[in-house]
């Protein structure tokens, strides 16, 4: 029973950091409102048949995913960090509102993070989930402009795009891979 009780407190508090939203992410609870969307709520499904909800939920989620990425000790867990990546990548791809919600939250900049960290198992993990969300001209698009397409390059040949001159060869584990997924976003970038 004691620990039912410490598990109660640990979600209550949980609960809590996430409903005082300090970094802007909204008030939200882990049942699954929103102070704004309980206010324009009505008892009534919408007319687009509960099309809100399409991106209401998964940008409530990402909030809590974000929050919780940037926790103990989940931030410093490069596991937990890669777990949190990978989920904020699948539910940020859901449509194009629930991305740009997700690029403007800050969600996808934990992805941009992993790619700057010295362990390569991270870094080939953040390439896979790189690759995943890139389904729409606006993930490719956000690759490009965030600097991960010029990290890929970078990896894949040992030369940052537009530099005068090569520093040396790609990276023997990672190049061959970063050529790969960046051929494969550019590719799916034109496909769509």
């Amino acid at each position: 029973a004691a620990g039912g009780a410490a598990d109660g407190a640990a979600t209550e508090e949980v609960a809590m950091e996430v409903e005082g939203g300090s970094d802007g992410l909204g008030a939200t609870d882990l049942a699954g409102s929103s102070a704004e969307a309980s206010t324009s709520e009505t008892s009534e499904p919408s007319a687009s048949g509960g099309a809100d909800d399409s991106v209401t939920r998964p940008v409530q989620v990402l909030s809590w995913v974000l929050r919780f990425s940037r926790m103990e000790p989940v931030a410093s867990d490069s596991t937990l960090l890669l777990r949190m990546a990978e989920s904020m990548g699948r539910l940020s791809v859901v449509s194009e509102a629930v991305w740009k919600q997700a690029v403007d939250m800050g969600a996808v900049d934990l992805l941009d993070a992993l790619t700057k960290t010295d362990d390569m198992l991270v870094q080939l993990n953040a390439m896979e989930i790189i690759e995943r969300i890139c389904v729409s001209r606006a993930q490719v698009e956000y690759i490009f402009k965030s600097g991960m397409a010029a990290w890929l390059v970078e990896i894949a040949t040992g030369t940052a795009p537009g530099a005068e001159q090569s520093v040396g060869g790609g990276d023997a584990l990672l190049g061959g891979n970063a050529l790969r997924i960046l051929s494969s976003v550019c590719t799916q970038g034109q496909s769509r």
